[in-house]
């Protein structure tokens, strides 16, 4: 026996569910109730071998405590038998208490000296185990589990017990030593106890304490005991084990076999053992059946097994025996050999050999022929038949002399008769004679050739031989075709009889119906003789009394041979030299196509590539709403009413202080310093300003944006500080009860903003007084670059509803009213007021 600490395994339940249905489904059947035992103490604490072993068929239970660890506790053995956890019960936590754990097992394979059993549990300080083996149990029926602090300990009752006859197993895991006593329950035997120590304080250690008690009846039970000199942490448990019964349908401990029933010769006896192997479960059925017996390893009958023998033997020679199917339990049917099978041979040439019929098991009697015994050898033979009583055929016989034995075959074949001395007609003979004379001019006579029967195929004089010669140019000779025996009908030429001596001449034919030519005559007058090789070449006509075309003429050189395709083409003339128009010349590059027709517009020029001006473009639009770049007040923004309401050059739709109402900046300030540290400049821009109240002002919701512009209009620092505020970091908005003062906070910096303060008056509804701090930026200022306008935006983005301000300042310190911008401190700071 053996302890793991490694990390445990799932535990594995078994259901109770599938049991307490097959006890229901067999509680009709006769049962037999085995006896409970205690056997022995197997070991504790993996210091006792296993001692004898343990049998097959007995139960071990494992009673098992620890420090109260959270984790799988499981059991294994060597043979791999199965265990499981009954109950499992925590007291306390950590080193500080204990936990009480049962695990049982049905031994299917027996254990031997020298195998061993192992827990697998939680690391922990303290452990003690103690495995005890019963004989005669069933399955876990109830539990019940408790924990508590006292000298008492207790599982507390179970529920009602299902069958009389069980096993009660109490175990107690207490945080105490080994040897501090512990006494079983006044109806238990104390079983072996185990301790994780008996050194340094109780709480140190924990031990177990299994307890068992026998009983017959059914009820509600405790384990109880009792704990000495003083309380302590324990946790109890009490596990009921119905005792083994036969007869239930259910495999249980020290039994074989279990097939619901106490009957014997079914291969499970009424003790539930595999009976003798030989001992008769099922009797033959019929004379294909076979009988079974038990094999003595199983609780059940061998399967149904069917004979393959021969259950009835043939009766005669048309007569088959038949054999068993392997499936049914009769003989089949009684069969005969297949019709027409031979069961007696033939004698001889004359007698008929005889066939069984197919339905009675007896060859039919013997019977004689009449038939031809001796076919004819020869056309000059004769058959000889048998005469319907003899086995051999008559003796051999021939034709007389001057039987006709082959006739006459064809015009040059001759008749043969038979000599009276052989079985054979005498050779074939053939005729020479003639056998076809001519039958005209172009037919030949015909011969029998000696060989064949027929006269030889109708032959002609060969194909092409004259029959009739020519009577003039436009007349025929006619020839034999090869395959008329007459000359063909005279035939006159539809020819050409005289061809063409050039381009302006025609051939002249034959009318079919003269033996001349027909006179000598040429192309009419105007027909094409020679077509126009190109563009700059002229067509030739035929004059109608000369046989040749005339000279080769050009095109002149003022002729246009091909116009211009477009703006940027040219038209090309021909030379007066050569068949083709020159090649195709197109206007320079840069030429100009297209003049411009309105400020957006752009001029086109050719390419010098393409004959068609390039199409029609004008000066980019970025934003697609139909004003080009260079006029739009809003390159970026489509804004195709060009609304510009503070008329400062930039729509409305990209402005981000259209200054509807207008609001000018009251006191306005702006001072930058550290000019010369970029990164870390300082920044503060301050003001009041009066803004429409509609719709709400929020900065802590929309938050605000902060733009100043050279005196070119180019930004020179633009910052949209977000509204929103973050709790985690503290960075963001926050804003007033009356929500008539707030306040940015970001010490990280937003864009280098850190601070920005907006305080109102409930008295003067849109008056403003703002604070924008910045630190550590790079704002891109220099004595070129002096701030021109200063915006503050309370509507952020853009305030198109006027819910923002400007402050314009001068370059210098230029008398008058109006605030402006200076460098100072030798150009490190600038001061705008």
């Amino acid at each position: 026996m053996a302890r793991s600490s490694q990390g445990p395994t799932r535990a594995r339940v078994l259901f109770l569910t599938t049991l307490l249905a097959a006890a229901l489904q067999f509680a009709h059947a006769p049962q037999a109730v085995a006896a409970i035992a205690f056997v022995k103490n197997v070991g504790f604490n993996g210091n006792q071998a296993i001692a004898g072993g343990v049998a097959a068929g007995n139960t071990l239970i494992v009673s098992f405590a620890m420090d109260p660890a959270s984790g799988a506790v499981s059991c294994t053995d060597t043979k791999g038998n199965a265990y499981t956890a009954a109950v499992d019960v925590t007291n306390g936590s950590g080193t500080s208490g204990v936990r009480t754990v049962v695990l049982s097992a049905r031994i299917v394979t027996a254990l031997v000296p020298g195998d061993t059993i192992t827990v697998s549990y939680p690391s922990v300080v303290a452990d003690a185990v103690s495995i005890n083996e019963f004989s005669g149990l069933g399955f876990v029926d109830k539990t019940m589990t408790a924990t508590g602090n006292s000298t008492s300990p207790s599982s507390g009752s179970t529920a009602t017990t299902s069958q009389a006859n069980e096993l009660l197993l109490g175990t107690f895991g207490v945080e105490t030593k080994k040897d501090d006593p512990f006494t079983a329950g006044a109806t238990y035997t104390a079983l072996q106890n185990a301790g994780s120590g008996t050194s340094s304080t109780p709480t140190d250690h924990v031990s177990v304490d299994p307890e068992y008690r026998i009983v017959a009846a059914t009820g509600s039970y405790l384990a109880d005991g009792s704990i000495a000199p003083s309380p302590h942490n324990w946790g109890a448990a009490i596990v009921t084990f119905r005792a083994a019964v036969c007869g239930n349908g259910t495999v249980e401990a020290a039994e074989q076999c279990d097939d619901g029933n106490l009957t014997n010769g079914d291969c499970c006896s009424s003790s539930c053992q595999f009976e003798a192997a030989g001992t008769l479960c099922r009797a033959a059925a019929g004379v294909c059946d076979l009988q079974e017996t038990c094999t003595g390893s199983s609780g059940t009958c061998p399967a149904d097994a069917k004979s393959t023998a021969v259950c009835r033997p043939s009766a005669g020679i048309c007569d088959v025996a038949e054999s068993c199917d392997g499936a049914g339990n009769t003989c089949p049917a009684d069969g005969f050999v297949a019709a027409g099978t031979t069961c007696r041979a033939a004698a001889g040439v004359c007698d008929l050999a005889e066939s069984c019929t197919g339905s009675s098991a007896s060859c039919p009697a013997d019977a004689k022929s009449t038939a031809v015994c001796r076919p004819a050898a020869g056309v000059c033979d004769v058959a000889e038949s048998c005469d319907g009583g003899g086995n051999n055929c008559p003796a051999d016989a021939l034709a007389p002399g001057g039987t006709l034995c082959r006739a006459a075959a064809g015009v040059c074949d001759l008749a043969e008769n038979c000599t009276g001395s052989s079985v054979n007609c005498p050779a074939d003979a053939k005729s020479t004679a003639v056998c076809r004379p001519a039958a005209g001019v172009c037919d030949v006579a015909e011969s029998c050739d000696g060989v064949g029967n027929n006269c030889p195929a109708d032959g002609f004089v060969a194909a092409g031989t004259t029959c009739r010669p020519a009577a003039g140019a436009c007349d025929l000779e006619e020839d034999c075709d090869g395959s008329s025996a007459t000359c063909p009908a005279d035939a006159k030429s539809t020819a050409v009889c005289r061809p063409a001596a050039d381009v302006c001449d025609v051939a002249e034919s034959c009318d079919g119906s003269s033996d001349d030519c027909p006179p000598d005559a040429f192309m009419p007058a105007g027909t094409v003789c020679r077509p126009a090789a190109g563009a700059c070449d002229l067509a030739e006509s035929c004059d109608a009394a000369s046989a040749g075309c005339p000279s080769d003429p050009k095109s002149t050189a003022a002729a246009v041979c091909r116009p211009a395709a477009g703006a940027c083409d040219v038209a090309e003339n021909c030379d007066g030299v050569g068949n083709d128009c020159p090649p195709d010349a197109l206007v320079a590059a840069g030429t100009a196509c297209r003049a411009v027709t309105t400020s957006c517009d752009l001029p086109e020029m050719c390419t010098g590539s393409d004959p068609a001006c390039p199409p029609d473009t004008g000066k980019p639009d970025s934003d697609g709403d139909g004003v080009c770049d260079a006029l739009d007040d809003c390159p970026t923004t489509p804004d195709p009413a060009q609304a510009d309401s503070d008329h400062d050059g930039i729509g409305d739709a990209c402005d981000p202080c259209s200054n509807i109402v207008p609001v000018i900046a009251v006191k306005p300030k702006v001072r930058i310093a550290r000019l010369d540290v970029p990164g870390a400049e300082k920044m503060r821009f301050k003001g009041t300003i009066t803004v429409p109240t509609s719709p709400p002002i929020d900065p802590a919701t929309k938050g605000v944006r902060v733009l100043i512009h050279d005196d070119l209009g180019a930004p020179l620092f633009d910052v949209i500080v977000p509204g929103g505020f973050d709790p985690t970091s503290g960075v963001g908005w926050k804003a007033n009860k009356r929500h008539t003062a707030w306040r940015y906070r970001n010490p990280s910096g937003f864009r280098s903003i850190v601070s920005i303060r907006v305080r109102g008056r409930r008295t003067a509804p849109g008056w403003l007084k703002f604070v924008v701090v910045g630190q550590n930026g790079t704002y891109v200022m220099s004595a070129t670059r002096i701030p021109a306008r200063s915006t503050m935006v309370i509507d952020s983005p853009f305030a198109t509803t006027g819910q923002c301000g400007e402050a314009f300042f001068t370059a210098g310190r230029a008398a008058g009213p109006a605030p402006h911008c200076s460098l100072r401190a030798r150009g490190k700071t600038l001061v705008c007021k």
